[in-house]
Protein backbone atom coordinates (compact mmCIF):
# COMPACT_ATOMS: atom_id res chain seq x y z
CA UNK A 1 0.00 0.00 0.00
CA UNK A 2 1.19 3.53 -0.74
CA UNK A 3 2.83 4.93 2.42
CA UNK A 4 1.58 8.42 1.58
CA UNK A 5 -1.99 7.13 1.77
CA UNK A 6 -1.33 5.70 5.25
CA UNK A 7 0.37 8.81 6.63
CA UNK A 8 -2.27 11.28 5.52
CA UNK A 9 -5.14 9.88 7.66
CA UNK A 10 -2.83 9.65 10.68
CA UNK A 11 -1.80 13.29 10.28
CA UNK A 12 -5.42 14.35 9.97
CA UNK A 13 -6.31 12.46 13.14
CA UNK A 14 -3.43 14.04 15.03
CA UNK A 15 -4.33 17.51 13.79
CA UNK A 16 -7.96 16.98 14.77
CA UNK A 17 -6.94 15.75 18.23
CA UNK A 18 -4.65 18.74 18.70
CA UNK A 19 -7.38 21.12 17.63
CA UNK A 20 -9.78 19.56 20.13
CA UNK A 21 -7.23 20.04 22.91
CA UNK A 22 -6.88 23.71 22.00
CA UNK A 23 -10.64 24.08 21.67
CA UNK A 24 -11.15 22.38 25.02
CA UNK A 25 -8.63 24.65 26.69
CA UNK A 26 -10.30 27.70 25.17
CA UNK A 27 -13.73 26.47 26.19
CA UNK A 28 -12.52 25.90 29.75
CA UNK A 29 -10.94 29.38 29.75
CA UNK A 30 -14.17 30.93 28.52
CA UNK A 31 -16.23 28.98 31.08
CA UNK A 32 -14.02 30.05 33.96
CA UNK A 33 -15.69 32.74 36.10
CA UNK A 34 -13.86 36.04 36.27
CA UNK A 35 -14.39 38.91 38.66
CA UNK A 36 -13.24 42.38 37.59
CA UNK A 37 -12.64 44.85 40.43
CA UNK A 38 -12.61 48.61 39.87
CA UNK A 39 -10.27 49.99 42.56
CA UNK A 40 -8.41 53.17 43.40
CA UNK A 41 -4.75 53.32 42.37
CA UNK A 42 -3.45 53.08 45.92
CA UNK A 43 -1.35 50.78 48.07
CA UNK A 44 -4.43 49.21 49.65
CA UNK A 45 -5.44 47.98 46.19
CA UNK A 46 -1.98 46.68 45.30
CA UNK A 47 -1.86 44.85 48.64
CA UNK A 48 -4.71 42.63 47.42
CA UNK A 49 -2.75 41.28 44.46
CA UNK A 50 -0.75 38.59 46.33
CA UNK A 51 -4.01 36.91 47.41
CA UNK A 52 -5.49 36.41 43.95
CA UNK A 53 -3.67 33.22 42.91
CA UNK A 54 -4.62 31.50 46.15
CA UNK A 55 -8.25 32.51 45.71
CA UNK A 56 -8.30 31.20 42.14
CA UNK A 57 -6.74 27.90 43.19
CA UNK A 58 -9.36 27.44 45.90
CA UNK A 59 -12.43 28.55 43.96
CA UNK A 60 -11.57 28.48 40.25
CA UNK A 61 -12.58 32.15 40.07
CA UNK A 62 -10.10 34.55 38.50
CA UNK A 63 -9.97 38.06 39.95
CA UNK A 64 -8.57 41.01 37.98
CA UNK A 65 -8.02 44.30 39.78
CA UNK A 66 -8.07 47.44 37.67
CA UNK A 67 -6.57 50.46 39.44
CA UNK A 68 -7.67 53.96 38.41
CA UNK A 69 -7.50 57.48 39.75
CA UNK A 70 -10.63 58.50 41.65
CA UNK A 71 -11.99 60.63 38.79
CA UNK A 72 -11.24 58.01 36.13
CA UNK A 73 -12.81 55.23 38.19
CA UNK A 74 -15.89 57.32 38.89
CA UNK A 75 -16.42 58.16 35.22
CA UNK A 76 -15.80 54.61 33.95
CA UNK A 77 -18.03 53.12 36.61
CA UNK A 78 -20.90 55.58 36.18
CA UNK A 79 -20.89 55.44 32.37
CA UNK A 80 -20.71 51.66 32.46
CA UNK A 81 -23.55 51.38 34.96
CA UNK A 82 -25.75 53.78 32.99
CA UNK A 83 -25.24 51.78 29.79
CA UNK A 84 -25.42 48.37 31.54
CA UNK A 85 -22.02 47.49 30.11
CA UNK A 86 -21.37 44.90 32.82
CA UNK A 87 -17.63 45.54 32.93
CA UNK A 88 -17.08 45.64 36.71
CA UNK A 89 -18.21 42.98 39.16
CA UNK A 90 -16.92 44.83 42.24
CA UNK A 91 -16.37 48.59 42.57
CA UNK A 92 -14.91 50.93 45.14
CA UNK A 93 -17.72 53.10 46.49
CA UNK A 94 -16.67 56.52 47.72
CA UNK A 95 -19.17 58.14 50.11
CA UNK A 96 -19.32 61.03 47.64
CA UNK A 97 -20.68 58.67 44.93
CA UNK A 98 -22.86 56.53 47.16
CA UNK A 99 -26.11 58.46 46.85
CA UNK A 100 -26.05 58.70 43.07
CA UNK A 101 -25.24 54.98 42.78
CA UNK A 102 -28.07 53.88 45.08
CA UNK A 103 -30.71 56.28 43.76
CA UNK A 104 -29.91 55.37 40.15
CA UNK A 105 -30.00 51.62 40.91
CA UNK A 106 -26.33 51.20 40.03
CA UNK A 107 -25.65 48.93 43.05
CA UNK A 108 -27.06 45.56 44.07
CA UNK A 109 -28.60 45.36 47.56
CA UNK A 110 -26.58 42.80 49.49
CA UNK A 111 -28.73 41.70 52.43
CA UNK A 112 -29.45 38.33 50.81
CA UNK A 113 -25.76 37.83 49.97
CA UNK A 114 -24.71 38.57 53.55
CA UNK A 115 -27.17 35.95 54.76
CA UNK A 116 -26.32 33.39 52.08
CA UNK A 117 -22.57 33.59 52.69
CA UNK A 118 -22.88 34.14 56.46
CA UNK A 119 -20.80 37.32 56.33
CA UNK A 120 -20.31 38.40 59.97
CA UNK A 121 -19.99 42.13 60.74
CA UNK A 122 -19.45 41.80 64.50
CA UNK A 123 -15.68 42.36 64.37
CA UNK A 124 -15.85 45.39 62.08
CA UNK A 125 -15.58 48.87 63.60
CA UNK A 126 -18.85 50.78 63.52
CA UNK A 127 -17.79 53.46 61.08
CA UNK A 128 -16.80 50.98 58.39
CA UNK A 129 -20.22 49.33 58.63
CA UNK A 130 -22.11 52.65 58.63
CA UNK A 131 -20.64 53.50 55.23
CA UNK A 132 -22.36 50.44 53.76
CA UNK A 133 -25.87 51.75 54.49
CA UNK A 134 -27.62 54.62 52.74
CA UNK A 135 -29.31 57.42 54.66
CA UNK A 136 -30.11 55.25 57.67
CA UNK A 137 -31.93 52.62 55.63
CA UNK A 138 -32.06 48.90 56.46
CA UNK A 139 -30.60 47.70 53.15
CA UNK A 140 -26.84 47.08 53.09
CA UNK A 141 -25.18 48.00 49.80
CA UNK A 142 -21.50 47.20 50.25
CA UNK A 143 -18.77 45.46 52.25
CA UNK A 144 -16.46 47.37 54.65
CA UNK A 145 -13.13 48.22 53.03
CA UNK A 146 -11.38 51.25 54.54
CA UNK A 147 -12.48 53.66 57.28
CA UNK A 148 -10.77 56.45 59.15
CA UNK A 149 -11.55 59.45 61.30
CA UNK A 150 -9.66 61.99 63.37
CA UNK A 151 -8.18 61.81 66.86
CA UNK A 152 -6.84 64.57 69.07
CA UNK A 153 -3.03 64.78 69.29
CA UNK A 154 -1.25 66.82 71.95
CA UNK A 155 2.27 67.54 73.20
CA UNK A 156 2.91 65.51 76.33
CA UNK A 157 5.78 67.71 77.50
CA UNK A 158 3.56 70.80 77.65
CA UNK A 159 0.67 69.11 79.41
CA UNK A 160 2.88 67.39 81.98
CA UNK A 161 5.10 70.39 82.75
CA UNK A 162 4.74 71.45 86.41
CA UNK A 163 5.30 75.12 85.56
CA UNK A 164 2.70 75.03 82.77
CA UNK A 165 0.21 73.30 85.05
CA UNK A 166 0.72 75.91 87.75
CA UNK A 167 0.37 78.83 85.33
CA UNK A 168 -2.72 77.35 83.69
CA UNK A 169 -4.55 76.78 86.98
CA UNK A 170 -3.73 80.29 88.13
CA UNK A 171 -5.22 81.70 84.94
CA UNK A 172 -8.27 79.47 84.36
CA UNK A 173 -9.06 78.11 87.80
CA UNK A 174 -8.91 74.38 86.97
CA UNK A 175 -6.24 71.80 86.30
CA UNK A 176 -4.41 71.50 83.01
CA UNK A 177 -5.35 68.11 81.57
CA UNK A 178 -6.02 66.44 78.26
CA UNK A 179 -9.14 68.35 77.13
CA UNK A 180 -12.42 66.49 77.35
CA UNK A 181 -14.74 69.34 76.33
CA UNK A 182 -14.69 72.00 73.65
CA UNK A 183 -14.49 74.71 76.31
CA UNK A 184 -11.37 73.13 77.79
CA UNK A 185 -9.88 72.76 74.33
CA UNK A 186 -10.48 76.46 73.65
CA UNK A 187 -8.92 77.51 76.97
CA UNK A 188 -5.86 75.34 76.42
CA UNK A 189 -5.44 76.49 72.84
CA UNK A 190 -5.53 80.08 74.06
CA UNK A 191 -3.08 79.34 76.87
CA UNK A 192 -0.48 77.73 74.61
CA UNK A 193 -0.70 80.32 71.83
CA UNK A 194 2.63 82.17 72.00
CA UNK A 195 3.49 83.60 68.59
CA UNK A 196 6.71 85.17 69.91
CA UNK A 197 7.91 81.65 70.76
CA UNK A 198 6.65 80.19 67.48
CA UNK A 199 4.01 78.13 69.32
CA UNK A 200 0.27 77.99 68.63
CA UNK A 201 -2.45 76.24 70.57
CA UNK A 202 -4.15 74.48 67.66
CA UNK A 203 -4.07 73.98 63.91
CA UNK A 204 -6.31 72.42 61.27
CA UNK A 205 -6.23 72.64 57.46
CA UNK A 206 -9.21 74.39 55.83
CA UNK A 207 -8.42 74.60 52.12
CA UNK A 208 -11.10 73.45 49.68
CA UNK A 209 -13.04 70.42 50.90
CA UNK A 210 -11.17 70.58 54.21
CA UNK A 211 -13.17 73.75 54.87
CA UNK A 212 -16.49 71.94 55.13
CA UNK A 213 -14.83 69.12 57.07
CA UNK A 214 -13.87 71.62 59.79
CA UNK A 215 -17.12 73.59 59.71
CA UNK A 216 -19.58 70.69 59.54
CA UNK A 217 -17.88 68.46 62.11
CA UNK A 218 -18.07 71.26 64.66
CA UNK A 219 -21.80 71.57 64.00
CA UNK A 220 -22.14 67.82 64.57
CA UNK A 221 -20.09 68.07 67.77
CA UNK A 222 -22.53 70.63 69.17
CA UNK A 223 -25.55 68.51 68.24
CA UNK A 224 -26.57 70.29 65.03
CA UNK A 225 -27.02 68.94 61.52
CA UNK A 226 -27.67 70.02 57.94
CA UNK A 227 -31.14 68.56 57.46
CA UNK A 228 -33.53 66.16 59.19
CA UNK A 229 -34.86 62.79 58.00
CA UNK A 230 -37.41 64.56 55.78
CA UNK A 231 -34.73 66.82 54.25
CA UNK A 232 -35.98 69.90 56.08
CA UNK A 233 -32.93 72.16 56.36
CA UNK A 234 -32.01 72.81 59.99
CA UNK A 235 -28.43 74.03 59.78
CA UNK A 236 -29.30 77.50 61.08
CA UNK A 237 -29.91 76.28 64.64
CA UNK A 238 -28.77 77.37 68.12
CA UNK A 239 -26.42 74.36 68.15
CA UNK A 240 -24.83 75.35 64.85
CA UNK A 241 -24.46 78.95 65.99
CA UNK A 242 -22.60 77.88 69.14
CA UNK A 243 -20.42 75.62 67.01
CA UNK A 244 -19.39 78.32 64.54
CA UNK A 245 -18.89 80.89 67.30
CA UNK A 246 -16.53 78.41 69.01
CA UNK A 247 -14.81 77.60 65.70
CA UNK A 248 -14.34 81.32 65.00
CA UNK A 249 -12.69 81.75 68.40
CA UNK A 250 -10.36 78.83 67.67
CA UNK A 251 -9.01 80.63 64.59
CA UNK A 252 -7.37 83.11 66.97
CA UNK A 253 -5.19 80.33 68.37
CA UNK A 254 -4.01 78.96 65.02
CA UNK A 255 -1.17 80.10 62.75
CA UNK A 256 -2.11 82.67 60.12
CA UNK A 257 -3.19 81.19 56.84
CA UNK A 258 -4.95 78.02 58.04
CA UNK A 259 -7.80 78.78 55.63
CA UNK A 260 -5.28 78.05 52.86
CA UNK A 261 -3.64 75.04 54.53
CA UNK A 262 -3.70 71.94 52.35
CA UNK A 263 -4.13 68.38 53.60
CA UNK A 264 -1.33 67.51 56.03
CA UNK A 265 0.17 70.99 56.54
CA UNK A 266 -0.82 70.90 60.20
CA UNK A 267 1.17 67.69 60.56
CA UNK A 268 4.37 69.55 59.64
CA UNK A 269 3.69 72.11 62.36
CA UNK A 270 2.96 69.36 64.89
CA UNK A 271 6.04 67.27 64.14
CA UNK A 272 8.20 70.40 64.40
CA UNK A 273 6.80 71.25 67.83
CA UNK A 274 4.99 74.40 66.66
CA UNK A 275 1.51 73.25 67.75
CA UNK A 276 0.37 72.27 71.22
CA UNK A 277 -2.58 70.29 69.80
CA UNK A 278 -4.12 69.27 66.51
CA UNK A 279 -6.61 66.80 65.08
CA UNK A 280 -5.48 64.19 62.59
CA UNK A 281 -6.41 60.98 60.82
CA UNK A 282 -5.04 57.63 61.95
CA UNK A 283 -2.01 57.64 59.66
CA UNK A 284 -1.02 61.05 60.99
CA UNK A 285 -1.22 59.58 64.47
CA UNK A 286 1.26 56.92 63.38
CA UNK A 287 3.60 59.48 61.81
CA UNK A 288 3.84 62.02 64.63
CA UNK A 289 5.65 59.57 66.91
CA UNK A 290 7.84 58.04 64.21
CA UNK A 291 11.47 59.05 64.94
CA UNK A 292 12.23 58.96 61.22
CA UNK A 293 9.55 61.54 60.47
CA UNK A 294 9.02 63.67 63.57
CA UNK A 295 11.07 65.91 65.87
CA UNK A 296 8.37 65.25 68.47
CA UNK A 297 8.66 61.45 68.35
CA UNK A 298 7.76 59.90 71.70
CA UNK A 299 6.23 63.17 72.86
CA UNK A 300 2.76 63.10 71.28
CA UNK A 301 -0.26 61.76 73.12
CA UNK A 302 -3.66 60.71 71.73
CA UNK A 303 -7.25 61.27 72.85
CA UNK A 304 -10.74 61.27 71.35
CA UNK A 305 -11.99 64.62 70.08
CA UNK A 306 -13.53 66.68 72.91
CA UNK A 307 -17.29 66.84 73.32
CA UNK A 308 -19.57 69.84 73.63
CA UNK A 309 -21.09 69.48 77.14
CA UNK A 310 -24.60 70.51 76.10
CA UNK A 311 -24.68 68.05 73.19
CA UNK A 312 -25.19 64.98 75.35
CA UNK A 313 -22.47 63.14 73.40
CA UNK A 314 -19.58 61.36 75.07
CA UNK A 315 -17.12 62.56 72.41
CA UNK A 316 -16.77 65.11 69.66
CA UNK A 317 -17.79 64.18 66.13
CA UNK A 318 -15.88 63.95 62.87
CA UNK A 319 -16.45 62.70 59.35
CA UNK A 320 -15.70 59.13 58.29
CA UNK A 321 -12.98 58.91 55.69
CA UNK A 322 -12.59 55.97 53.36
CA UNK A 323 -15.02 53.89 51.34
CA UNK A 324 -16.58 50.47 50.79
CA UNK A 325 -16.81 47.80 48.07
CA UNK A 326 -20.07 47.17 46.25
CA UNK A 327 -21.39 45.01 43.41
CA UNK A 328 -22.81 46.91 40.42
CA UNK A 329 -26.36 46.03 39.42
CA UNK A 330 -25.09 45.06 35.94
CA UNK A 331 -22.29 42.79 37.24
CA UNK A 332 -21.92 39.65 35.15
CA UNK A 333 -20.83 37.48 38.07
CA UNK A 334 -22.40 38.82 41.28
CA UNK A 335 -22.20 35.51 43.17
CA UNK A 336 -18.55 35.07 42.27
CA UNK A 337 -17.97 38.69 43.27
CA UNK A 338 -19.44 38.18 46.73
CA UNK A 339 -17.55 34.92 47.06
CA UNK A 340 -14.34 36.91 46.71
CA UNK A 341 -15.51 39.66 49.08
CA UNK A 342 -16.41 37.07 51.69
CA UNK A 343 -13.16 35.12 51.23
CA UNK A 344 -10.96 38.22 51.35
CA UNK A 345 -12.62 40.48 53.90
CA UNK A 346 -14.79 38.07 55.87
CA UNK A 347 -11.76 36.19 57.20
CA UNK A 348 -9.98 37.73 60.22
CA UNK A 349 -6.61 36.13 59.55
CA UNK A 350 -6.59 37.17 55.91
CA UNK A 351 -7.66 40.70 56.84
CA UNK A 352 -4.70 40.91 59.22
CA UNK A 353 -2.19 39.76 56.59
CA UNK A 354 -3.66 42.27 54.12
CA UNK A 355 -3.21 45.10 56.63
CA UNK A 356 0.35 44.10 57.52
CA UNK A 357 1.25 44.24 53.84
CA UNK A 358 -0.18 47.69 53.16
CA UNK A 359 -3.93 47.19 53.37
CA UNK A 360 -6.47 48.91 55.59
CA UNK A 361 -7.76 48.08 59.06
CA UNK A 362 -11.52 47.94 59.54
CA UNK A 363 -11.61 45.12 62.12
CA UNK A 364 -11.07 45.55 65.85
CA UNK A 365 -9.10 42.31 65.89
CA UNK A 366 -6.60 43.78 63.42
CA UNK A 367 -6.05 46.91 65.50
CA UNK A 368 -5.59 44.79 68.61
CA UNK A 369 -3.36 42.08 67.15
CA UNK A 370 0.10 41.50 68.57
CA UNK A 371 1.61 41.53 65.08
CA UNK A 372 0.33 45.06 64.43
CA UNK A 373 1.23 46.43 67.85
CA UNK A 374 4.75 45.07 67.45
CA UNK A 375 5.32 47.34 64.45
CA UNK A 376 5.73 50.42 66.68
CA UNK A 377 5.57 50.87 70.43
CA UNK A 378 3.33 53.94 70.26
CA UNK A 379 0.57 52.05 68.44
CA UNK A 380 -0.42 50.53 71.77
CA UNK A 381 -1.52 54.04 72.82
CA UNK A 382 -3.00 55.04 69.45
CA UNK A 383 -5.06 51.95 68.63
CA UNK A 384 -7.56 52.08 71.52
CA UNK A 385 -8.21 55.74 70.70
CA UNK A 386 -8.53 54.93 67.01
CA UNK A 387 -11.03 52.13 67.66
CA UNK A 388 -13.12 54.26 70.01
CA UNK A 389 -13.06 57.14 67.54
CA UNK A 390 -14.25 54.92 64.72
CA UNK A 391 -17.05 53.58 66.93
CA UNK A 392 -18.14 56.83 68.63
CA UNK A 393 -16.68 59.87 66.86
CA UNK A 394 -17.15 59.03 63.17
CA UNK A 395 -20.25 60.32 61.36
CA UNK A 396 -21.20 59.72 57.73
CA UNK A 397 -21.03 62.75 55.46
CA UNK A 398 -24.02 63.69 53.27
CA UNK A 399 -24.15 61.10 50.50
CA UNK A 400 -27.23 62.17 48.53
CA UNK A 401 -26.53 63.12 44.88
CA UNK A 402 -26.83 66.83 45.79
CA UNK A 403 -24.12 66.49 48.45
CA UNK A 404 -21.49 68.38 46.46
CA UNK A 405 -23.71 71.43 46.17
CA UNK A 406 -24.73 71.22 49.84
CA UNK A 407 -21.12 71.05 50.98
CA UNK A 408 -20.14 73.90 48.66
CA UNK A 409 -22.75 76.04 50.39
CA UNK A 410 -21.15 75.22 53.75
CA UNK A 411 -17.72 76.07 52.34
CA UNK A 412 -18.99 79.46 51.22
CA UNK A 413 -20.59 80.12 54.59
CA UNK A 414 -17.63 79.17 56.74
CA UNK A 415 -15.12 80.91 54.44
CA UNK A 416 -17.09 84.11 54.88
CA UNK A 417 -16.82 83.74 58.66
CA UNK A 418 -13.13 82.84 58.55
CA UNK A 419 -12.29 85.83 56.37
CA UNK A 420 -14.23 88.13 58.68
CA UNK A 421 -16.83 89.06 56.05
CA UNK A 422 -19.83 87.74 58.00
CA UNK A 423 -20.78 86.81 61.52
CA UNK A 424 -21.55 83.16 62.25
CA UNK A 425 -25.24 84.08 62.60
CA UNK A 426 -25.55 85.80 59.21
CA UNK A 427 -23.44 83.17 57.46
CA UNK A 428 -25.57 80.32 58.83
CA UNK A 429 -28.78 82.06 57.76
CA UNK A 430 -27.42 82.49 54.24
CA UNK A 431 -26.14 78.90 54.16
CA UNK A 432 -29.54 77.56 55.21
CA UNK A 433 -31.30 79.50 52.46
CA UNK A 434 -28.92 78.15 49.83
CA UNK A 435 -29.19 74.53 51.00
CA UNK A 436 -33.00 74.83 51.18
CA UNK A 437 -32.96 75.95 47.55
CA UNK A 438 -30.78 72.95 46.58
CA UNK A 439 -33.01 70.44 48.39
CA UNK A 440 -36.40 72.02 47.63
CA UNK A 441 -37.36 69.19 45.25
CA UNK A 442 -36.93 66.62 48.07
CA UNK A 443 -39.47 68.18 50.40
Amino acid sequence: MNMKKKVLPILLILMFAASMVVYGARAQEEAREEVVVGALARQISSALLPFLDEFEQETGIRVTIEQHSADALHDKMMLGAASKAGHFDIVYVSPSWFGAMVENDYLLPLNDYYEKYNFDLDDFVGASVDMCYYEGGSEIWAVPYVADTKVLMYRIDLFESASEQQAFKARYGYDLQVPETTEQLRDMAEFFTRPDEGLYGYGAPMMGALNWVWALTKIWTYGGNIYDSDYNVIINSPESLKAWQWAEQMLSYMPAGVLAWEYGEHLTYMTQGRLAMTEGYYQFGVTVNDPDQSDMAGNIGYAVLPRAPESGFATGKHVIGGGSLGIPSDAQNPDAAFTFLNWMFGDKDRALVWYLNGGAATRSSVFESEEVLAQASWLEDLHPIAIRSLDEVAVSRPVIPEAYMVLDAIIDGWSSVGLGNQTPASALAQTEREIARILAHRQ
